[in-house]
Order: C-alpha cells, then sequence, then structure tokens
C-alpha cells in the first residue's frame, strides 16, 4: 500500500517562504558590510583560517600596500629602456640591412674555409658549431660578408666570450679570450691567411642557385613521372611549400618538397586509388576478409 502523507497547511509554507528570504537578506547584508569595511580600511577576516599577527598589525601592512605603485614589467629598473637597457642591440628589428643570401653563403664559406671544424677543439658535429664574426657585424659594416672575417667554432665557446666580453667586439679581443682561456701562443690562422684560394659570396651564391636549380629540376621529374604537375612552388630548402596537381584525379594539394619526394605515391589521391586496386585484387575469404592465399 502507498503510504498517503498529508500536505503542510498553506499557512506553513508562507512560513517557510519568509525564512528563506530572511536568511538570503541576512547573507546580503552580511556581503555588503564586509565590502563597505574593506573601503573603509577594515580588515576582511577570512572564515576558518587563523592568523598570526595581530588585527593591528594587519591593517598597517594593508595600508602600506595600498599607497604602493606597481613595478614595473620584467623587473625593468627605471631608466633601463631602449638603448640603455642590458639586452638592447639596435632597435631596428627585421628592418636592419640584412641579406639572407648573402648571410647564407658567408656561413657556407666560413665552414670550408676551416674544413668544416671548430679550429680550437676540432669539433665536427654540425649542431655543435657556430659561425663567429672577428670584428663584430655592428660596427665593421664592410667585414659583414667577408670570408676571412669569420671563424667556426663551438657554440659553448662563441657563447662564452660574447658573455665576457660582449657584442662590440673587434679580433684583439678574439686574440685576447684566445690566449687566456685557450690557446696560449699557438699561431692564429687568420694572421697567417689561407693559401689556398678561397671562393667569394658571389661564387658561393651562385653555386647555391645552381644546386637549388637542379634539384628542382630533378623535382619536376619526379613529378612528371607519376603524372602531376607543380602549378606554384620554388624550391629554397626541403620545406618549402609547393603546389601539386594530380592530372589523373584532377585534385590540387599543398605539400613540401620532402613530404612528397618522402611518399611513395606523392600525393593522398593516388595513395588511395594504389589501397582500392590492392583490395580489388586481394582475394578474401567467405567473410570478407583478406586471405594469404
Amino acid at each position: 500500500m502507498n503510504s498517503w502523507k498529508p500536505k503542510p497547511p498553506k499557512e506553513m509554507l508562507l512560513f517557510i517562504n519568509r525564512t528563506i528570504n530572511l536568511i538570503n537578506n541576512n547573507q546580503f547584508l552580511a556581503l555588503a558590510s564586509d565590502s563597505n569595511k574593506k573601503k573603509s580600511g577594515q580588515l576582511k577576516n577570512k572564515r576558518g583560517k587563523i592568523y598570526k599577527r595581530s588585527d593591528e598589525v594587519r591593517l598597517k601592512i594593508s595600508q602600506s600596500h595600498k599607497d604602493r605603485k606597481t613595478k614595473p614589467v620584467c623587473g625593468i629598473k627605471k631608466g633601463q629602456t631602449g638603448s640603455s637597457h642590458p639586452s638592447f642591440k639596435h632597435g631596428m628589428g627585421k628592418t636592419r640591412e640584412f641579406n639572407a643570401g648573402k648571410n647564407t653563403a658567408w656561413i657556407q664559406g666560413v665552414k670550408i674555409q676551416y674544413n668544416f671544424r671548430c679550429f680550437i677543439t676540432g669539433e665536427t658535429r654540425k649542431k655543435n658549431l657556430q659561425c663567429h664574426h672577428l670584428n663584430a657585424w655592428n660596427w665593421c659594416v664592410e667585414g659583414r660578408y667577408d670570408i676571412n672575417n669569420g671563424i667556426l667554432i663551438r657554440k659553448d665557446i662563441h657563447k662564452q666570450f660574447h658573455d665576457i666580453f660582449g657584442s662590440n667586439v673587434n679580433t684583439s679581443d678574439f686574440e685576447q679570450y684566445l690566449v687566456q682561456y685557450h690557446e696560449g701562443d699557438k699561431p692564429f690562422p687568420w694572421r697567417h691567411g689561407n693559401h689556398e684560394p678561397s671562393l667569394s659570396i658571389e661564387e658561393l651564391a651562385n653555386r647555391g642557385i645552381s644546386v637549388r636549380n637542379e634539384k628542382f629540376s630533378d623535382f619536376l621529374n619526379l613529378c612528371a613521372s607519376k603524372n602531376h604537375q607543380v602549378v606554384k612552388g620554388e624550391y629554397i630548402n626541403v620545406k618549402s611549400p609547393v603546389t601539386i596537381r594530380c592530372e589523373i584525379h584532377g585534385e590540387t594539394f599543398e605539400t613540401s618538397f620532402h613530404n612528397y619526394k618522402k611518399s611513395k605515391h606523392g600525393l593522398p589521391c593516388c595513395g588511395k586509388q594504389a589501397v582500392r586496386d590492392f583490395s580489388k585484387k586481394a582475394k578474401r575469404n567467405s567473410e570478407g576478409r583478406f586471405t594469404s592465399d
């Protein structure tokens, strides 16, 4: 049997509603009181928290924080902006005079001149090596792309030198660093020069262009063998973007030279078609699964 429960009388419901409203009003007044205390300089105590300091001490700390000015971003001290900042370089960002093609050729020329090894330690791992300007880039304008103004050294040595001598350096600074920290009285290679004829920046740049043209020509032949056509793209390196159209399926894809050469079929549409052709020729059992027989 279902137990029957009598409904509360109407007066009881009204009493409950009034009680709930009264509780809500009291909570609102308490919150407003706390807000007014905060604005007037009085402390707001968190429920359940035990404060070690007295209310008087806490109030003094609060008032001192309100009068304090905010600190500058990243801990920059007053006056350390622009050219006065310790990390300031040139203030021109990417707008400074910089020729990417010449810089790449300069790096390659310096590496060739030092046989792709650090002349101090003999390190040959490419990821651990860096090219250094004997006369700094910022003041020696005529030596920025001069191969004889560059040397190949290890990354940690390069960093240590600039940490000690800064960025506005010259050849004598580096010689002093080598005498003090590495080589002693060993003769410096840039003083005696390289007796073998060295390539110029222009020759290295032209060599790089011819190599890129040759690789791009090979890439076009590879695309033609798969019945694909290059719509847009310039080969600068393997990561350069290229747009290719499939003449078989009439679809166009954007990829990179590296990804296209790495893929067996070149484009996704041809890869899917190869899977379809394989599945049609493959043998299946009564359940429709592929079999090796």
